[in-house]
């Protein structure tokens, strides 16, 4: 459904709802996806864009979604990294006499680890800000802030077995369960001047 209420405002639901013979799961451990057991989806998203002025834009989205796997294996029913809630927003000044810029927000709910569901990631969320100054004749600078609030969550979660405890033999058949991560990358800074030919 879309919808447009009031002028430079525009609104869209979606509802799905995907059946999945295979559903493609992320192996930390190989770096790599292989297809895995069936599963469905379902959910819906929001997507709102408003334009209030000719030089800025609002723009947000949400997708809320129940995901699991469709078959009985007695290994669980959730399916791993699979959030209930991702959203984003952003704000973004175009236009406006010489500056433009954008600040933005992305946010990945809690979620499964394991199909079981008895181990869990928090989810992160990040902020990030852009501020730039156009000085005609296609020169351009630019400084780029990410994870501007410095957030000190996980950018990825994963949960595994690994053999790098000393306590277990090398000749372990199966290692130790354990989880493993992937920190958001510190706040930081990037400047860029830019010439268009």
């Amino acid at each position: 459904m879309r919808a447009n209420p009031i002028t430079g405002l525009t609104a869209t639901l979606t509802a799905f709802q995907m059946e999945f013979r295979s559903e493609l799961t992320y192996d930390p451990e190989a770096g790599q996806t292989s297809a895995g057991r069936p599963s469905r989806r379902r959910g819906i998203e929001l997507n709102v864009t408003y334009s209030p002025f000719d030089w800025l834009e609002i723009y947000g989205t949400a997708a809320f979604s129940h995901a699991r796997y469709s078959d009985e294996d007695p290994a669980g029913r959730y399916i791993p990294d699979a959030p209930t809630l991702i959203s984003n927003l952003g704000i973004y000044v175009r236009n406006a006499g010489p500056w433009f810029g954008s600040l933005e927000w992305r946010y990945l709910g809690p979620h499964p680890l394991i199909e079981d569901n008895s181990v869990r990631s928090a989810g992160d969320q990040e902020w990030n800000m852009t501020v730039g100054y156009d000085f005609g004749s296609g020169y351009k600078a630019q400084l780029g802030i990410f994870n501007l609030l410095d957030s000190k969550d996980n950018a990825a979660d994963f949960y595994y077995s690994d053999r790098i405890s000393p306590k277990e033999p090398l000749s372990s058949p199966d290692g130790n369960l354990d989880l493993h991560i992937h920190p958001l990358e510190p706040r930081a800074f990037r400047f860029t001047l830019s010439k268009e030919f």
